[in-house]
Order: structure tokens, then sequence, then C-alpha cells
């Protein structure tokens, strides 16, 4: 694809990446993460993430990979990450 032809050298991978962390639907207990390229939404609900109390506490970890792309907490560096290919085929 020609997706590199826009992107800013060098990337801000969490930033630039494949994919994006668009907002969180308390109603639905869902966090909503979106394809940048292709616009595919998914809704993640929050038992599957790690603990967060809101948005700024999530970042895209390896967002130049689809397989390897994964919601990640700043808050708990430790804790296993949840990885988008589970939502995003």
């Amino acid at each position: 694809g020609r997706r590199g032809v826009a992107l800013c050298l060098p990337p801000n991978w969490p930033d630039d990446g494949l994919f994006a962390i668009d907002r969180i639907d308390e109603a639905n207990s869902v966090v909503i993460a979106i394809q940048r390229w292709s616009k595919e939404v998914a809704s993640i609900n929050f038992d599957m993430l790690l603990d967060f109390k809101n948005l700024s506490d999530l970042w895209i970890n390896a967002n130049w990979s689809e397989v390897e792309a994964a919601i990640s907490s700043k808050v708990l560096l430790d804790a296993k990450p949840y990885k988008l290919a589970n939502d995003f085929k």
C-alpha cells in the first residue's frame, strides 16, 4: 500500500501507526479502537483490557504491526497487553 507516503519520519508509532484508540464508551463498557486505513472499528470490553482510569492511561504498543499491535497500560507497565489482532481480522 501507499500508507507510508504521508508518514512523517521518524515515525511516532503510538500516534502514527496502524491503529488508534478512538474513545471510551462508558455506557457499554467498551473501548472503541479503529484501523486508520481500512476504517474498521472494534469494540473491546473493559474486562479484556488492563486496569485504566481514562483514555490517557492506554497506548498502542508495536503499532507498526497488524499482528503484534496491542493496547498497553501506562499505569501497569508489567501487565500483559491486549493484542488488537483478536478484534481486527
